[in-house]
């Protein structure tokens, strides 16, 4: 079955709009831990579930698209890109928040 073409520009935005999500979530529960004092074990233990739970959405994202190009229901150039978008989306929140995880968070 063919998607709509606005549902596959949904698909190419999505993965960069987890990243930003992650951002958010990430730098605002940071800011919020540094500010009322949480122990440290407890603020780097929500912000691994945070990024994991990002991480686990892109993960489903990039095999969602990977399966239906694979299976040949999805054909053409934004399909592609998608696939792409969502593997350069996984890689960039790794990338840029991983540091965060062992890094000191509050000074």
């Amino acid at each position: 079955m063919k998607q709509s073409r606005s549902k596959r520009l949904l698909v190419l935005a999505a993965g960069f709009t987890l990243w930003a999500s992650a951002f958010l979530m990430l730098y605002g529960l940071n800011a919020v831990g540094c500010a009322f004092g949480w122990p440290q074990q407890l603020h780097r233990g929500v912000l691994l579930a945070v990024l994991a739970l990002h991480l686990a959405a892109l993960g489903w994202l990039t095999w969602h698209c990977w399966q239906r190009r694979r299976d040949g229901s999805a054909s053409g150039f934004l399909e592609y890109v998608g696939l792409g978008a969502a593997v350069a989306a996984m890689a960039a929140t790794l990338l840029t928040f991983s540091p965060s995880l062992v890094l000191t968070l509050c000074d």
